[in-house]
């Protein structure tokens, strides 16, 4: 059973948009990792348009861009924490 089959595609587009904020705030600034989960929203979406079955789901796209503002928010608290610099 392929584990990734069971999950939730919102929830897997969540965690896409969380982890390349998250990951990339530590090699650039903040902002531009948040636009790093936006511009691949919007990437996944247009292939998925050409390429699956023709659909752009906006509900996919919006939910990366909602992991990358929670990968945003946490970088941010643990800037603003001294955990991180």
């Amino acid at each position: 059973m392929n584990i990734l089959k069971s999950v939730n595609d919102k929830v897997l587009h969540f965690a896409a948009g969380f982890l390349i904020t998250f990951i990339l705030s530590f090699v650039t600034d903040n902002i531009t990792a948040l636009g790093g989960a936006i511009v691949s929203g919007i990437a996944k979406e247009c292939y998925d348009e050409y390429q699956q079955d023709g659909v752009f789901n906006v509900k996919d796209m919006v939910a990366t861009w909602i992991g990358g503002c929670v990968g945003f928010a946490l970088y941010a608290m643990l800037v603003y924490w001294g955990i991180v610099k």
